[in-house]
């Protein structure tokens, strides 16, 4: 009983000893790391529960308690696809669907060690930079924010009564525009000042919970063509590996209809197994699903081998990759300036309102007939 309390207690002090509290990994390398420790755990052909439990004790926050479930579930029977099914964002959809596919095809431990040698530094890059982001924003909110409530709910009044109780009735004291503008959005912060903290901690809950994920979902499937292309490449990879692996290529887009993660692909994939079925072309009826064009589809009609189509889908999965890759830094790149742009408009307000109602009340006391 002694010795189990102790020991209990020499592992958790050792982890919070080791482990970081503020973790500096991104969530693509964090999975990346499980894709590495799934691949060793595969070719060494150790228990996958324990490698899963021994790594999340190397990571903090709501990750490390996907890993405890996720070896829990592997401990209780289940296999590594139907874990992995079973545990959101433990990895990225793709990765998910593209290991559902190597069990489909008997290439798991190949595939495995594929994506282990595979890093997406883009995709890591991009967390990176919105970690950045958030940081900078948090820093100028808890900076600003009081600076703003000071100047809103009490300075701005203040100035107002000071104009009323000094400004002669005929209306030589005009109160500037901008002035009036920063008292409307004064009486708006004092009056909805509950509301906007509810939202602000519902944006935090949302941002630093698991609630993400299904706003994210949500904000994915109401613009598909942003991340129409960037499937589409880790589509052309799987067949990819269907076409290595020696598999019929029917068989593999019946897979992918079934169990692929987007309902406008997969309804598509149905569609294009349903015209296989009857006897028409593979290639062009995913050209006239839209998954691939027809250019892309002649030529890989024309290819004689299966070596050589496998290669030509990788490249085309490459080439589509990367285009989507610069199209999200490009995107992204905007994030920063635009969030600066938006200080800086309201910090100009302000100072465009004090110093309106500065030369204003300096005209007005500089004048002869002005008495106290």
């Amino acid at each position: 009983m002694i010795d189990a309390i102790l020991n209990r207690w020499y592992k958790w002090s050792r982890r919070w000893k080791l482990v970081p509290w503020w973790p500096s990994d991104t969530r693509s390398m964090c999975q990346q790391s499980l894709i590495r420790m799934l691949a060793v755990a595969m070719s060494q052909r150790l228990d996958i529960s324990r490698i899963v439990g021994n790594l999340a004790q190397e990571h903090r926050g709501f990750y490390r308690w996907r890993l405890l479930r996720l070896s829990k579930r592997l401990g209780e029977g289940s296999s590594l696809i139907e874990a992995l099914e079973q545990t959101p964002d433990v990895l990225t959809q793709d990765a998910v669907l593209m290991i559902r596919v190597a069990t489909q095809n008997g290439t798991l431990a190949q595939t495995l060690a594929r994506m282990a040698q595979q890093h997406d530094e883009p995709r890591n890059r991009r967390q990176a930079h919105l970690r950045q982001i958030l940081i900078y924003g948090s820093i100028i909110a808890v900076v600003m924010t009081p600076i703003l409530l000071l100047i809103l709910i009490s300075l701005v009044p203040m100035l107002l009564v000071m104009v009323s109780e000094v400004a002669d009735p005929d209306g030589d004291f005009v109160i500037p525009a901008s002035l009036h503008l920063l008292n409307n959005v004064s009486a708006f912060v004092s009056g909805a000042s509950l509301w906007l903290g509810i939202a602000f901690v519902l944006a935090v809950v949302l941002v630093f919970s698991p609630f993400a994920r299904m706003v994210r979902r949500t904000v994915s499937r109401s613009f598909p063509s942003a991340n129409a292309m960037g499937r589409n490449a880790e589509l052309l990879r799987m067949l990819a590996d269907s076409v290595d692996a020696g598999r019929p290529l029917p068989a593999a887009v019946s897979t992918l209809a079934r169990y692929h993660f987007d309902p406008r692909i997969r309804q598509r994939l149905l569609l294009v197994r349903n015209e296989v079925e009857q006897g028409a072309e593979l290639w062009d009826s995913l050209a006239e699903a839209r998954l691939i064009t027809s250019a892309e589809a002649s030529a890989i009609t024309r290819l004689n081998s299966k070596s050589a189509s496998g290669w030509m889908l990788r490249r085309l999965a490459q080439w589509k990759r990367e285009q989507f890759d610069r199209r999200c830094d490009k995107w992204l790149s905007l994030v920063h300036p635009v969030l600066i742009i938006l200080v800086a408009s309201l910090v100009v307000l302000v100072c465009i309102g004090f110093f309106e109602f500065l030369i204003q009340l300096t005209q007005f006391v500089s004048k002869p007939h002005f008495q106290l």
